[in-house]
């Protein structure tokens, strides 16, 4: 579990650190204050071992074409791609994960390590991304993704060296994916809980947004599977037609499970969520984390999200739930920590935390 994360030179943050980090975050802030490019940062972080992941996160954005003289630029603060992006984490056990990230050319001469990759066209220099992953000190993997043209000339990602996982799973719930795609990766997340045995966990989350469901299968429809629920009907019906609270909080919990052991970044958390469901949603989402050892750092514009989060906390054994506000103070982001003490003064005297 992270304890700390820094962070130099990726997008609007020229440098701040995250401390302490809980099993689980809150991130607060107004907006282009850096909280979904903190998950972002962490989500690369995580995967330090795949370069490719740079892609992903842009594709959450609604980038899905790039300059070659400009390839993934945005990603460096204030575009300054001549320094490195470096993200830190020391974790709970002691051990600290460095990853560097920087922009680099490479012409056709130039020996790559990618298997069976030839640039072709006209164009003789090509920008890449390079990651590089250092575990308390010592370099423990690279990995580099880069475009070249195609035959016809096009632009496009060439290849991504991907080694061995240096972390557990990381799991990025971001709003910025089509529906379709959250019903497939639902599917799959699905299928691979009930080969768990762990469908009945599942049913009884998603009882705290409807207490009539009884079950849950895959059902196919053309080329495309989804999770379907039993509510007492003639026929089940797809979850996506249950709500937008059902679909989004089957995400949440199909997420936990499936990153055991590792980190789940929840982009907008309150998204479709009803105000007065939130304690029961945060109390079974803190014990699913607990019981399958997740880290859970997640974004928020709710007052009333905060609200429950800290009174369902409070109600619990353990109160291991924190809230951080980033700030803009001139040219710089800076983080304000709320543990449980100064979160409910800040609550008492009405004082702006989202």
């Amino acid at each position: 579990m992270i304890k700390k994360f820094k962070i130099n030179n990726f997008k609007t943050f020229e440098a701040i650190e995250i401390k302490p980090l809980e099993r689980i975050n809150l991130i607060s802030g107004k907006n282009n204050v850096g909280k979904t490019s903190l998950l972002e940062a962490i989500f690369l972080h995580e995967g330090a071992h795949n370069a490719g992941l740079a892609l992903v996160i842009e594709k959450f954005r609604g980038i899905v074409t790039f300059d070659n003289n400009e390839f993934l630029s945005e990603l460096f603060t204030k575009f300054k791609t001549q320094q490195e992006i470096l993200l830190e984490a020391e974790y709970i056990d002691g051990n600290h994960l460095l990853l560097r990230i920087r922009q680099e050319a490479i012409n056709k001469s130039t020996a790559v390590d990618i298997e069976n990759v030839e640039l072709q066209g006209t164009a003789s220099i090509t920008p890449r991304i390079i990651f590089q992953g250092e575990a308390n000190g010592k370099i423990v993997c690279n990995s580099q993704f880069f475009i070249g043209t195609d035959p016809k000339g096009l632009l496009r990602p060439i290849s991504s060296t991907v080694k061995q996982a240096l972390r557990p799973t990381a799991i990025f719930v971001s709003t910025g994916i089509s529906k379709e795609e959250k019903n497939r990766i639902n599917a799959e997340r699905f299928s691979s809980q009930v080969i768990k045995k762990r469908k009945e966990r599942i049913i009884d989350a998603l009882k705290i947004i409807d207490p009539r469901l009884v079950n849950l299968e895959l059902s196919k429809r053309g080329n495309d599977n989804f999770v379907c629920g039993d509510i007492g009907y003639d026929k089940m019906l797809p979850l996506s037609l249950m709500g937008e609270g059902m679909d989004r909080y089957l995400s949440l919990v199909l997420s936990i499970l499936t990153a055991e052991n590792g980190v789940v970044l929840i982009d907008e958390i309150e998204n479709g969520l009803y105000h007065s469901l939130c304690p029961k949603i945060w109390a079974n989402l803190a014990k699913l984390a607990r019981d399958h050892n997740v880290q859970v750092i997640a974004t928020t514009h709710s007052y009333e999200c905060i609200k429950s989060a800290h009174e369902s906390f409070k109600q619990d054994q353990q109160y291991d739930f924190i809230l951080h506000r980033l700030d803009r103070v001139g040219e710089r982001i800076e983080d304000v920590s709320y543990d449980k003490e100064t979160l409910e003064a800040a609550l008492k005297s009405d004082m702006e935390i989202r």
